[in-house]
């Protein structure tokens, strides 16, 4: 009794703390331009839809220009490339919905399958929030639609005709700052060097190391990809390589670097960050400290890597080439690698969360048909709203914050509806509504969320006239709450450890790829078979630190402690760095022998992940006599220290399971 009397304070400290997280307020910029796209983007449509005297047309366009809210800060080909694809999805949307319509099994089976095929579809591509969601808002629009599947192309026409000003109102930024978010990228990138540089021999560095390198790669894969679809050479474009390269080569010194006792000036993280604060101004120049540079260049203290990265950098931002010399195939190479589905399945939780969302979508279009809910479709439109997060977390603040803000939302519809504004005020109030919402959807979702149910209510009123508007607005307020509700529910009963249960799997995968890249290395293969190797590696390591995330925010009652696998997490980040720094640097050109011995450890090490079971104390005694070759006592090769400490912290934490009661 006594121990249940003192939980209490407990739990409610709990929720409380969640509910502080969900509704805080985050401190990050307004974006006012893709917030002014937004609102000319939905109001473009219905406008239009308005002269012609074709509200329902005008509403079915503004469903294209929807593809708005995936306009990201990247590059020219890949904004159009991306939304095009988009745009087509969701024109392709409409259409399977406007077929499916008749019938309600089938209708079931189309919006099932296209959340399931979006999810699936935008995890691969990368594609952030809001993902799938819009697919599947746009298919229940069709399905709750007069039927009549002969008009599926004609929807479907309509749909891309409606996105067409919204992408291209997306593109018209990139055309006054050509390379802007080229350089935006690098400005980020060089923020993040220069906190990595002052955290040297500090705790902070393990994290931060890893939030770089991943930032890196990403940060290179979009530039390089921008540079080969445009080869036209000039200063610009030649000067953002450059800038790269020294980003690439200034991390890697400090990952050479990391277990020296090295004292870094102020000034040289300054010097980043006066470059990234540049680097985004359209008409100013890069300039470096030469007081600065030149102490860099005297100081025989300052590590020899270090320094070459420093001067290079000083290169790049002074005296750009004018010619870009560097191949296509060159840059191809640089971020080349494999894929294949398996590795998805096992190492990433894209699968389980797009047959998540195709199941849970599905089961909440059958509750919304037993209980003969008037709109049906808005029933798994709310189910999908919640499943887009990245964690489990996340999805549960999404949700309460949905419901909150569909509640308070409901009595601004109410308002809106009862003043039975004309047709024009209508259009202005859903584009206002559309930029409210991309400012503060950035500060706080529950925020942006007030203001969907009234603009979700107004495009349908404005097609089709509501003769009660509290009734309506209570439908729309419970349907979205039961969707929510089935949404959270099903994610907590359907997998919900689907995150951790694969972390053993993706350590292993990461390890063996280290221990192939030494092995292939060793045997002096082809160089471009060495890039791919070291780029399958990064991506490894990308893969072990997001799936730890996903672990780490799982709700329910974990099959075991994931904060345990911390120190192990950054111990294999740190080997997959360094094996890739010694292979760069060619340190290990004449060790075949030790490389051999290392890649020998690695698979080991990589076979005792692929044996345990998700549990510490259910692992099974792996061979702690296991011979670690003597070739891997020499203290002086960073990636040698890293590999034996790697083992020797799965030795203890084997040791402290035996010894657990």
């Amino acid at each position: 009794m006594d121990s249940n009397k003192q939980s209490i304070p407990k739990t409610r400290t709990y929720i409380a703390q969640h509910l502080k997280k969900a509704f805080r307020i985050n401190k990050v910029p307004v974006p006012w331009g893709p917030a002014v796209i937004a609102g000319l983007s939905t109001g473009i449509p219905l406008l239009t839809g308005i002269i012609l005297h074709e509200p329902g047309l005008g509403m079915l366009a503004t469903m294209g220009a929807f593809v708005n809210v995936y306009m990201r800060d990247e590059t020219a080909r890949q904004r159009f490339v991306k939304l095009s694809c988009i745009l087509l999805g969701l024109a392709f949307s409409i259409m399977l919905g406007t077929l499916a319509a008749p019938s309600l099994l089938a209708s079931a089976a189309a919006i099932s399958f296209i959340g399931a095929a979006a999810t699936f579809l935008c995890g691969i591509s990368g594609v952030l929030l809001p993902a799938g969601y819009m697919f599947v808002l746009v298919c229940g629009m069709a399905i709750s639609l007069p039927a009549d599947p002969g008009l599926f192309a004609y929807r479907g026409l309509i749909v891309l005709l409606g996105g067409i000003p919204a992408l291209l109102l997306c593109m018209i930024p990139l055309a006054f700052h050509r390379y802007g978010p080229e350089k935006r990228m690098l400005s980020t990138l060089y923020q993040k060097l220069a906190t990595m540089l002052e955290s040297l021999n500090t705790s902070d560095y393990p994290l931060l190391r890893l939030e770089t390198g991943e930032l890196l790669q990403q940060t290179k894969k979009k530039i390089y990809k921008s540079m080969i679809s445009r080869r036209k050479e000039n200063r610009s474009l030649q000067q953002i390589y450059e800038i790269t390269t020294a980003a690439d080569q200034l991390f890697w010194a400090l990952v050479s670097t990391e277990d020296q006792q090295i004292s870094v000036p102020a000034a040289y993280p300054r010097m980043l960050r006066t470059i990234a604060r540049t680097l985004p101004k359209r008409s100013s120049t890069l300039t470096v400290d030469w007081q600065v540079l030149g102490n860099i260049k005297e100081d025989d203290d300052f590590h020899p890597a270090l320094q070459e990265a420093f001067v290079y950098l000083m290169g790049a931002t002074e005296n750009p080439s004018s010619k870009l010399e560097v191949s296509t195939r060159s840059l191809k190479e640089a971020i080349s690698t494999r894929w294949s589905i398996r590795g998805l399945y096992h190492y990433t939780t894209i699968f389980s969360a797009s047959m998540k969302m195709g199941l849970l979508v599905l089961v909440a279009y059958g509750v919304a048909i037993m209980i003969q809910a008037p709109h049906p479709s808005w029933v798994p439109i709310g189910c999908a709203s919640v499943l887009i997060a990245a964690t489990a977390t996340a999805s549960i603040y999404r949700g309460i914050q949905l419901m909150i803000g569909t509640c308070i939302g409901g009595l601004l519809a109410s308002l809106l509806l009862f003043l039975e504004s004309t047709s024009i005020v209508i259009v202005l109030s859903v584009a206002i509504m559309q930029f409210i919402i991309k400012t503060l959807a950035v500060k706080n979702y529950a925020l942006a969320a007030v203001f969907i149910t009234p603009i979700s209510l107004l495009l349908v009123s404005l097609a089709h006239p509501v003769d009660s508007p509290i009734a309506f607005v209570n439908v729309r307020i419970i349907d979205i709450l039961l969707g929510c509700s089935l949404g959270l529910a099903g994610m907590l009963v359907l997998s919900p450890h689907s995150a951790s249960k694969r972390l053993d799997r993706t350590f292993a995968a990461a390890l063996d790829a280290q221990a192939k890249l030494l092995k292939t290395y060793a045997k002096k293969h082809h160089n471009q078979e060495i890039k791919i190797l070291s780029n399958i590696v990064l991506r490894s390591l990308k893969r072990t630190s997001t799936l730890y995330d996903q672990a780490f925010n799982e709700i329910t009652h974990r099959p075991y402690h994931v904060e345990e696998d911390f120190p192990i997490l950054i111990r294999v980040q740190k080997v997959g760095y360094l094996t890739i720094d010694a292979i760069r640097n060619e340190q290990l050109k004449e060790k075949k022998e030790e490389l051999l011995a290392c890649s020998e450890l690695l698979t080991a090490m990589s076979a005792y992940f692929k044996t345990t079971p998700i549990s510490y104390k259910g692992r099974i005694k792996w061979n702690q006599n296991l011979d670690v070759s003597s070739f891997l006592d020499d203290k002086s090769i960073p990636l040698f220290t890293a590999v034996t400490d790697l083992y020797q912290e799965i030795l203890s934490a084997e040791t402290n399971t035996s010894s657990a009661p």
